[in-house]
């Protein structure tokens, strides 16, 4: 399944990351989508980086948790 515009998800959270550098959502979404198909370092990065952009703590263990 592809997003309108975008040859999959992953080339979309990255445009949305690119976009919105300091968006947690898009983060948290690029990183999952990272971990989905074996980047698992990068993927871990961009969650930790999620994590550290939103003051919410319910957020950042959920993101850590992943």
């Amino acid at each position: 399944r592809s997003c309108v515009g975008f040859e999959d998800d992953l080339a979309l959270w990255h445009a949305a990351v690119r976009d919105a550098p300091d968006s947690a959502f898009a983060r948290q979404a690029l990183g999952e989508q990272l971990v989905d198909r074996g980047h698992t370092s990068e993927g871990a990065a961009e969650l930790e980086r999620a994590a550290a952009l939103s003051p919410d703590p319910a957020f950042q263990h959920a993101v850590t948790s992943t």
